[in-house]
C-alpha cells in the first residue's frame, strides 16, 4: 500500500480491505506492508514478504509502477508470474500491459476525473465557497485483466 497519510492509499487500502471481507477472505496483517510509491520501494519492501515463510498467492499494489518493483523482485528469487505470484497494480499506465508479462491493473477515469475537479474548481471560485469546504466525490473504477493474473489453463 502506499503511505498512509496518503488519503487515496488509505482510500484504496479500505476498498481492499471490504472487497477481502465480501468475498470471506481473511486479511493477513503480516503481509500488509504500507509505504511503497515507486519501483524501487516496490522492490525492496516486497523482497522480505517474497521471501517469508508464508509467501502471498497475490499481491495487490498502490499503483502500477509499485507493482513493477514488484514484479521484479518475483523474478529476482526466481518464481513465476502469475503461476508462483500473481501482481495487479492501480492506474494502467502505457506501459502496464507492454510488459514481458503484462500487468493486471485497475483503471480509473481519468478524464472524468480532470473534469469534475475543473467543474468543481470552477464552482467554487463563482460562488465563493469558504476555504474549508470540502466535496467528496467516487466515480467507479475499471479491472483491466491481463496476465499478470491469470494462471494459464484456469
Amino acid at each position: 500500500n502506499g503511505p498512509l497519510h496518503i488519503s487515496s492509499a488509505r482510500e484504496r487500502f479500505q476498498g481492499f480491505s471490504d472487497a477481502l471481507m465480501k468475498y470471506g477472505v481473511p486479511l493477513d496483517e503480516s503481509l500488509v506492508v504500507n509505504g511503497a510509491l515507486t519501483v524501487e520501494e516496490g522492490i525492496e519492501l516486497s523482497r522480505p514478504i517474497l521471501n517469508g515463510v508464508t509467501r502471498p498467492s497475490a499481491v495487490v499494489c498502490y499503483s502500477d509502477f509499485v507493482a513493477f518493483g514488484v514484479m521484479q523482485a518475483v523474478r529476482e528469487i526466481g518464481l513465476s508470474i502469475p503461476d508462483d505470484t500473481a501482481v495487479v497494480g492501480f492506474d494502467d499506465v502505457r506501459m502496464s500491459s507492454c510488459l514481458q508479462v503484462p500487468l493486471t491493473t485497475i483503471r480509473s477515469p481519468k478524464e472524468e476525473l480532470g473534469r469534475q475537479a475543473m467543474q468543481l474548481l470552477v464552482d467554487r471560485l463563482e460562488k465563493n465557497h469558504n476555504a474549508g469546504e470540502t466535496d467528496k466525490r467516487k466515480l467507479a473504477v475499471e479491472l483491466v485483466p491481463r496476465e499478470s493474473s491469470l494462471v494459464k489453463g484456469k
